[in-house]
């Protein structure tokens, strides 16, 4: 009898895992496709982007393919087509999907397979649909565009090259996106699809406004796993917002040198978190005026920063970039690269989601501000600490 118990213990407890966990199959009838071709399936990790899995599915039937998977909840996938012809476009080869449970029905063609048309349960609400459809229309049109400057170079056709560029600058149904986008994310409170959306748009939002969010979705929605993401994002969040204590760190600098949050004790310090884009480049002009004015009354700086930002990487091919690049290079304050083995940690514990990021310390240790490229509050309170 005691065995008999045990075992039913383990059926139970083995039904529960299982009874949590969800199934999907992707049906792709992609034209185009041959065999030995493959592709290949990224699943996402909003959350821990270093954590991105991959699959390798090999195609053994021409213009088809079947992908079966079971995982902890619903959440986005990127699949990549490789062919085995090496002179197919390197072009619309990635499609992004949201896969919980159920099938999913792909139909196109590998010309187009960042294109291809979706059903499925998650894609048949109507905003959902439409978002779906106008994403999909927008990187048609793009894609279309980008074919005509290429085929306008080989020609060398200086004036269809440049039609084709005027034709990319329009920013084609942008605008209705954005907004479509957040009425989807905000007003949406039946579909999963909808809060997974909420969620990878999540960075710039402090854990109360999540926290507001999540309480309006409907009690199925507030179990998936989408939502149990969410709440670890609000708890994530709220230890280094504006009133945390910031955590400690012990990290490797560019030089090889060891920096702790111990050494700017008694000290302001202003952590910027940046990488290559415009935003990091205006950010860091203004940076450099509150360093010269706030440096000698108690102000330091840190960089977090990507380790791929390499001078060498761009000074032969765009000497734009490296322009704006070299000052950020060269700062009179300490880098410290976040994808270094040793410093990775500190992404997730200080929840280092978008940049240009601001994250202001006081000599107590407190986090008083944390802005996303703005540096009026940061300015306004050195003013107020620092000057007398």
């Amino acid at each position: 009898m005691k065995h008999i118990a045990i075992i039913s213990l383990c059926l139970f407890f083995c039904a529960l895992i299982s009874a949590q966990k969800q199934t999907f199959t992707v049906k792709g009838n992609i034209v185009g496709l041959e065999k030995g071709d493959s592709v290949l399936i990224f699943k996402e990790n909003i959350l821990h982007p270093e954590k991105r899995t991959c699959d390798t599915l090999l195609i053994n039937k021409k213009n088809n393919f079947t992908y079966k998977k079971t995982n902890e909840g619903a959440t986005f996938y990127t699949l990549v087509y490789h062919p085995t012809n090496k002179s197919k476009s390197t072009r619309n080869r990635s499609l992004t999907l949201f896969l919980g449970k159920g099938t999913v029905k792909l139909k196109g063609d590998t010309d187009h397979f960042s294109m291809v048309e979706k059903k499925g349960n998650d894609y048949k609400h109507k905003l959902a649909a439409r978002y779906i459809f106008l994403t999909d229309s927008i990187a048609s049109i793009e894609s279309n565009a980008y074919d005509r400057y290429e085929k306008a170079m080989e020609a060398n056709d200086g004036n269809a090259m440049k039609e084709a560029l005027i034709e990319l600058s329009k920013g084609h149904g942008t605008a209705e996106l954005d907004s479509l986008t957040l009425e989807l994310v905000n007003t949406v409170n039946d579909s999963e699809y909808a809060a997974a959306l909420y969620l990878w748009n999540s960075a710039l939002l402090s854990s109360a406004e999540i926290e507001k969010r999540l309480n309006g979705f409907t009690p199925e929605i507030q179990k998936s796993f989408t939502a149990k993401e969410l709440r670890k994002i609000i708890e994530m969040k709220k230890s280094v917002e504006p009133g945390a204590i910031a955590p400690d760190f012990t990290l490797t600098d560019v030089n090889g040198e060891k920096v702790t949050l111990q050494d700017y004790e008694g000290k302001y310090l202003l952590i910027f978190h940046w990488g290559i884009s415009k935003g990091c480049f205006r950010t860091n002009t203004e940076l450099e005026q509150i360093y010269n004015m706030y440096h000698s009354k108690g102000l330091e700086i840190l960089d977090f920063v990507q380790s791929d930002v390499q001078p060498g990487n761009y000074l032969s091919y765009t000497p734009e970039l490296y322009r704006q690049l070299h000052p950020l290079l060269h700062h009179l304050w300490k880098s410290v690269y976040t994808s270094m083995s040793e410093n990775t940690h500190i992404i997730k514990k200080y929840n280092l989601s978008a940049m240009p990021l601001l994250i202001l310390i006081s000599p107590e240790k407190k986090i008083i501000a944390r802005n996303f490229g703005s540096t009026n509050e940061i300015v306004k309170i050195l003013a107020k600490e620092l000057i007398q």
